[in-house]
């Protein structure tokens, strides 16, 4: 996995200003979306993208909040370093990623046990990201 720098250098993720009412609306989002994704559990293929775009979605009112917007999933999911996510959590998230791009660009078909058990895996993270951009949002106000 690539350093966050690494997008910054590569113009992947720009430098702006922060952003709360954006990280707001974004949280607002994610969670209607993991919500909505609980509901469609049975269809396996959108629960999933819906459940990973509801972290991606926190992913960036963290960046929102920390003054970037990321052009990159991947440089999101790097930026998780400066929480002390651990290596295989922030691995895990990315294959989770390619997954997803696999099945909604490439027509990949997603097994359901795998699915599931990256939805489970997607709604622990939610809760923990959430947590993390709540406690940005609070220090920052």
């Amino acid at each position: 996995m690539l350093t966050f720098s690494h997008y910054l250098d590569n113009k992947k993720v720009l430098v702006r200003k922060k952003d709360i009412p954006l990280a707001r609306s974004l949280i607002e989002d994610a969670k209607e979306r993991m919500i909505f994704s609980k509901k469609i559990k049975s269809d396996t293929k959108y629960a999933f993208e819906a459940a990973y775009e509801s972290v991606r979605e926190l992913l960036d009112a963290i960046l929102a909040v920390s003054g970037y917007k990321s052009y990159s999933h991947e440089a999101s999911i790097a930026y998780l370093d400066k929480y002390d996510l651990s290596q295989p959590t922030m691995i895990h998230l990315d294959n989770i990623r390619k997954k997803r791009n696999e099945s909604k660009y490439y027509g990949a078909v997603i097994d359901k046990d795998e699915a599931e058990a990256d939805m489970l895996f997607l709604e622990k993270q939610f809760n923990h990201i959430l947590s993390i951009a709540l406690s940005l949002i609070d220090s920052d106000v």
